[in-house]
């Protein structure tokens, strides 16, 4: 099982790419109105709502889950001919970050800012 989980994390994933979600687990009786905008968007792409139960997110979960997690299909590793072939599609002269072993997920947030800022 490849879990994504949090409301950011499971609405970009439906957002960008819906056939990757295989089931979408929301917790049981949160009254949460922001997963009401992901559940609408499965619904839409026809991905499997499965409702459970808080302890059985947190079984599963390493963080923070917001009552959303969503069994996500792995995605397939790229060589590195293969991502020079594709550089063209983001202009003559792409932008690449390349990260190893970041922990902190302010720091990832602050290395992808940076890029951002860097165009």
């Amino acid at each position: 099982m490849s879990l994504i989980f949090g409301h950011h994390s499971v609405l970009a994933q439906l957002q960008q790419e819906p056939q990757r979600v295989r089931v979408l687990y929301l917790q049981k009786g949160r009254p949460d109105g922001r997963n009401a905008d992901i559940l609408a968007l499965a619904s839409s792409h026809g991905v499997r709502v499965d409702r459970v139960e808080r302890r059985w997110l947190d079984s599963r979960v390493q963080g923070s889950h917001q009552g959303v997690a969503a069994d996500c299909h792995a995605l397939a590793l790229a060589t590195e001919a293969e991502l020079e072939a594709r550089w063209a599609e983001f202009g003559p002269a792409p932008l690449v970050l390349v990260l190893d072993g970041i922990m902190d997920p302010r720091n990832l947030g602050a290395c992808l800012r940076t890029a951002s800022a860097a165009g």
